[in-house]
């Protein structure tokens, strides 16, 4: 998919993964309190708008049958586009 940066830098915020309580489901996310989730860790830091000078593509957040995944597709490959983090880089 690509990558995320290691530390923060200016124009970026934490991803975390996080585990949904009573479900196997894991999603990612900005909020350190995982949208009342579980917190599992922090994945790296992702670009809030499309950084200059370096290649780099959104990263979505979508689901189905209520299960999370990440996606670079706006579309979520035919699935339901929750939302954009911002972009990673490839």
């Amino acid at each position: 998919m690509g990558w995320l940066v290691a530390d923060a830098e200016t124009g970026t915020k934490r991803l975390y993964a996080c585990q949904l309580k009573g479900s196997e489901d894991r999603m990612t996310s900005v909020d350190p309190g995982c949208e009342g989730h579980t917190q599992v860790g922090v994945l790296g830091y992702i670009f809030t708008s499309k950084p200059a000078g370096v290649n780099s593509r959104g990263l979505f957040r979508c689901t189905y049958s209520g299960g999370h995944y990440d996606s670079t597709d706006a579309k979520c490959e035919g699935y339901n586009p929750e939302f954009q983090f911002g972009y990673i880089l490839v």
